[in-house]
């Protein structure tokens, strides 16, 4: 324990215990009629029962304050240095208020008003103390559930990161950054059961199995990185979709594009491919074969993709044969 936090519990029980004894000096003399003078600090005085009293009430203050776990209060104020700040204040200015009381014990006369001043500044004494302390507890309380919230949100911010980390992990390809088989069977069997029309391309990457084997699998990669990045512009952001369907092959789902427009786009992403490895930008030939067909060919996502792979190959073996 800090000496701030010693010399806090010191100044609670003193301040207690001091305006009780006060409190009981003036009781008592109201109750026997005798001067405040007669309750002095002198050896000839009858402070012995008031203070005996005001002893015995405030243990029993103390004890009553324990069993309603105020030291819970008090260790709430402790950890915020500022509000401890104040409670020092409060009860140092409380006590000069007390101290101030003890002059009328020099006054010979024997006004009750004089004496019921005493007991009411007493009572504000306690009540302005207990106040400070309600006062102080609420703020603590207050800045403790906005550290609270604090760490809930950043709680759920994280929790939030990690869930777009694993929907990216299960919708996303991550080597080439578009979406997977299972996003677009979602996106399909979503379409279809709207009836919505579309337009579905499936696209096959020529010869990259011998980029493979003769270059190695980082330039097969590159290869797969800049098909899908010319692919990629061929779809509009805002109804167009591209998932990488299995090792060399893609689909491109066109919503609001008839399979004409469909055909056309990805025919100029083939062009600007095939281009790319004429000047010279990689060791090998690159270029797409692909295949488009209408959502009305078949019922289920599963025969539109076979539907739009046997155009592809159809294609893919008339470009071999020319």
């Amino acid at each position: 324990m800090g000496a701030s936090h010693a010399l806090f519990f010191s100044m609670n029980g003193i301040l207690y215990g001091f305006t009780i004894n006060i409190f009981c000096r003036y009781a008592v003399s109201i109750y026997s009629s005798q001067p405040l003078m007669s309750f002095d600090n002198s050896a000839a005085s009858l402070k012995a029962v008031p203070v005996f009293i005001g002893f015995l009430l405030g243990g029993i203050v103390l004890h009553m304050m324990a069993l309603w776990k105020t030291q819970s209060s008090f260790c709430t104020v402790l950890v915020h240095p500022d509000h401890l700040k104040f409670q020092l204040e409060v009860m140092t200015g409380m006590f000069l208020y007390l101290y101030l009381n003890l002059l009328p014990y020099q006054t010979p006369g024997n006004s009750i008003l004089l004496k019921l001043w005493g007991i009411k500044s007493c009572i504000f004494s306690l009540t302005g103390a207990g106040l400070g302390m309600r006062y102080s507890l609420k703020m603590c309380q207050m800045a403790d559930y906005r550290e609270q919230n604090r760490v809930i949100r950043r709680k759920i911010a994280q929790k939030e990161q990690e869930e777009r980390e694993l929907r990216s992990t299960a919708y996303y390809d991550t080597l080439t950054g578009t979406y997977n088989l299972q996003y677009i069977l979602e996106q399909l069997w979503s379409l279809l059961q709207r009836k919505i029309p579309f337009a579905l391309c499936f696209l096959n990457l020529d010869n990259l199995k011998g980029v493979n084997d003769s270059y190695g699998h980082g330039e097969g990669n590159r290869y797969l990185i800049i098909a899908a990045r010319e692919l990629r512009l061929a779809c509009r952001q805002d109804c167009n979709l591209l998932a990488r369907y299995a090792g060399d092959e893609f689909l491109i789902l066109f919503t609001e594009t008839g399979v004409a427009e469909a055909d056309e786009r990805v025919r100029q992403a083939d062009e600007r491919i095939q281009g790319i490895s004429r000047s010279g930008g990689v060791p090998f030939d690159m270029s797409i074969s692909y295949g488009t067909v209408d959502s009305s060919v078949a019922a289920d996502a599963e025969g539109l993709i076979a539907a739009a792979d046997k155009m592809m190959y159809r294609r893919k073996q008339d470009k071999v044969r020319s």
